[in-house]
């Protein structure tokens, strides 16, 4: 399915939250382009009834009919087919839409290596955002944001408002008119693509060598995984991760069983 994102209604006034939300929805399918309104003769835009409601005002056939149809005016708007108009309130789309299409640009860009998904390892919960906004690509929430993030893997009312505000300030859960909602899909069920996994594993070594604690296998220090390794890793199991007391993120190599046994 093409989501396609229309621009240039007069009611267009909600610009500033959408840009917000395509940051926060960056793992979804992006939209497939940004298409500004236009005025035809059988969409509703072309009949005058409807003028008012989405604030057209000046609607005429396009230039390019009077080179076609040499007829009086009234006579070329019965057969024209394209129209062109101007806002009611005087405003013009091309001004203020800019950041969002902007926005959506950036999300049709990152959306192939872009992935957000947890990971419950029992007291904790593990969460890898990579988003292109992400405040960090992995987090480890104790048992009280854990249990916050499950409670909001469907739309849910929250009150537990300090805790929520820092969840929301990482990313890690979004809020529309006071209803909260953890996008974190969980790993098992959800199998992230190839392209994702690779990048997981390429992370895990930039977070080694900048010294945080990500030990893949015996824990002993391992060269940064190159392209021809990182093909023979391309799964990601739930049971490859866990979490020390310490709160510390352990990501234990996986081998397939034909690996083992060879």
């Amino acid at each position: 399915m093409l989501h396609v994102m229309f621009i240039g209604c007069a009611s267009d006034r909600t610009i500033g939250s959408t840009t917000s939300a395509t940051k926060t929805g960056e793992t979804s399918r992006p939209c497939g382009a940004a298409i500004a309104i236009d005025c035809r003769r059988f969409n509703c835009a072309a009949n005058r009834a409807t003028h008012e409601r989405f604030g057209f005002a000046d609607v005429s056939p396009m230039p390019a009919h009077e080179h076609i149809y040499p007829v009086p005016s009234p006579a070329l708007a019965n057969l024209a087919y394209f129209f062109k108009f101007h806002h009611r309130d005087g405003s013009d789309p091309a001004t203020y839409v800019g950041p969002l299409v902007s926005a959506m640009k950036r999300w049709q860009r990152h959306a192939k290596s872009a992935d957000l998904f947890s990971v419950d390892t029992g007291d904790h919960l593990v969460v890898c955002d990579l988003r292109p906004a992400a405040a960090a690509p992995l987090a480890v929430l104790g048992s009280v944001d854990r249990a916050i993030c499950q409670a909001c893997d469907a739309i849910a009312d929250v009150s537990i408002a300090d805790r929520i505000e820092a969840l929301l300030a990482r990313g890690l859960i979004i809020e529309d008119a006071g209803r909260y909602l953890s996008p974190a899909v969980p790993l098992g069920d959800y199998v992230p693509p190839p392209v994702v996994i690779a990048r997981f594993y390429r992370l895990l070594a930039i977070q080694r060598r900048r010294g945080v604690e990500s030990q893949r296998g015996s824990g002993r220090r391992r060269r940064s995984p190159t392209p021809a390794r990182l093909r023979r890793h391309l799964v990601l199991p739930p049971e490859q991760f866990s979490v020390t007391p310490h709160g510390e993120l352990v990501v234990r190599s996986y081998r397939r069983a034909t690996e083992r046994r060879s």
